[in-house]
C-alpha cells in the first residue's frame, strides 16, 4: 500500500502503518516541502510519480491539497476520484493511474 498525504509531518502515516502492519505500506508526500517539519515531501516528475504507483496494487490518500490535484492530478483517469481517507485499487494504463475505489473511512 502507497499512502499520499502531504502536510503532516507523518502522523497519518505511522496511524495507518500501525493498523495494517505487517504489509509492505510506504507513503509519501509528492511535491515541494509545504513546512520544514514536513520530511516526507519528495520532489518528482508526474512520469515518476506514475511510476512509483506502479510498484502498488493499493493507495489511499491521507491529505491531500490543492496543489496535489494542480500537480498530479493529470496523471489520474478521475481527478474527481481523488477522496481523502479512501483506499483504491490501481492499475496503470497508457501512462495513466486508474483509481477503483475499495473503501472509506
Amino acid at each position: 500500500m502507497l499512502l499520499i498525504t502531504r502536510n503532516d509531518s507523518g502522523h497519518f502515516g505511522t496511524l495507518v502503518r500501525y493498523l495494517v502492519s505487517p504489509r509492505n505500506i510506504a507513503w509519501i508526500g509528492p511535491g515541494l516541502e509545504v513546512e520544514s517539519s514536513d520530511i516526507y515531501n519528495t520532489e518528482m516528475t508526474v512520469d515518476e510519480f506514475v511510476e512509483l504507483v506502479s510498484q502498488y496494487d493499493v493507495i489511499c490518500f491521507g491529505k491531500i491539497d490543492d496543489t496535489f490535484i494542480e500537480d498530479y492530478g493529470d496523471a489520474f483517469d478521475d481527478e474527481s476520484k481523488m477522496v481523502e481517507s479512501a483506499v483504491y485499487h490501481v492499475n496503470i494504463e497508457d501512462g495513466v493511474i486508474n483509481l477503483y475505489k475499495v473503501s472509506e473511512y
